[in-house]
């Protein structure tokens, strides 16, 4: 009976070993799968269909679909791909209007989806050239202040903007200083990103400086709680974003390897009530009492 359990303990410890290993591999892969699918839906598809709808309603598209071996007839909606082939319907079965996703299905097989999403990803490449210089970051600037004048855009694009800023935009001050401090009360220690230097108001009625600080809650990050705190009650941690962020998705158990205590450490070495007296209720006698 022993042996059983034992060996049902050993086969759950192998299981979560192995799925604890095959975890982050399978979560990055479903990650990249995720973001791929969003690209190509979102960008890709819409790029291929316009590319499409050039070359079919241009001459000098059809001229290229040619040079590249297929043959568009939009009289009779049909197609074939190289001279000596036969010619293929993309006419509705039960109508004389074409059926756009077989054309889409030929012109796929002459220029490969791929095409679409390279397009996007030089498209997002420029685009983040382009504002890297002066000229690139005034003309955005305008584009932003346009789209401040629409009335729905008005209220949902500075919001979208501040949350992706809150992530992606390279200042210093904003995700980049990972604290700590004593919160709710002391003895509680809390961990944190500064945010900014917080408000004049707070800053003249506490008669220091007071930042503000963003406190991530496990294990969704990405939502918390925002706290005004002394900058002289907060320790700067020496650790990443990236890594203060997978502490707090784990909850604690990822900690960094700089940040890591040893095992002598972390263990406090204060003297105990045994066990037996625990559970007896006895207490170690004073020094008065006689043993």
């Amino acid at each position: 009976m022993k042996k059983a359990r034992q060996d049902r303990s050993r086969t759950r410890l192998f299981f979560m070993r192995g799925f604890a290993s095959l975890l982050p591999t399978i979560l990055t892969i479903l990650i990249i799968v995720l973001c791929y699918r969003f690209v190509h839906e979102n960008v890709a598809t819409p790029i291929n269909h316009t590319i499409h709808r050039l070359l079919v309603q241009t001459s000098w598209g059809r001229d290229i679909l040619e040079t590249a071996g297929l043959e568009l007839d939009l009289e009779d909606y049909r197609y074939r791909l190289g001279s000596n082939t036969e010619w293929r319907s993309f006419r509705k079965v039960d109508s004389d209007q074409p059926d756009r996703e077989k054309l889409r299905e030929a012109l796929y097989e002459t220029i490969h989806p791929i095409l679409g999403f390279l397009i996007g990803i030089l498209i997002i490449f420029t685009v983040g050239v382009l504002l890297a210089s002066f000229l690139g970051r005034r003309i955005f600037a305008r584009f932003e202040r346009a789209l401040s004048k629409f009335p729905i855009i008005k209220v949902i694009y500075p919001y979208a903007k501040q949350l992706v800023d809150f992530f992606f935009k390279e200042r210093r001050m904003d995700l980049s200083s990972v604290v700590s401090f004593e919160y709710p009360r002391k003895g509680i220690w809390a961990i944190g990103f500064m945010t900014s230097n917080g408000l004049q108001t707070l800053h003249d009625a506490a008669g220091q400086p007071v930042v503000s600080v963003f406190i991530p809650s496990s294990p969704a990050p990405m939502t918390g709680y925002t706290v005004f705190i002394p900058r002289e009650d907060i320790i700067q941690l020496d650790i990443d974003v990236e890594e203060a962020f997978r502490m707090v998705i784990t909850g604690g158990v990822v900690i960094p390897e700089s940040e890591q205590v040893t095992v002598s450490a972390a263990h406090d070495d204060s003297p105990r009530v045994s066990e037996n007296a625990r559970l007896t209720g006895d207490r170690p006698a004073d020094d008065g009492e006689a043993t």
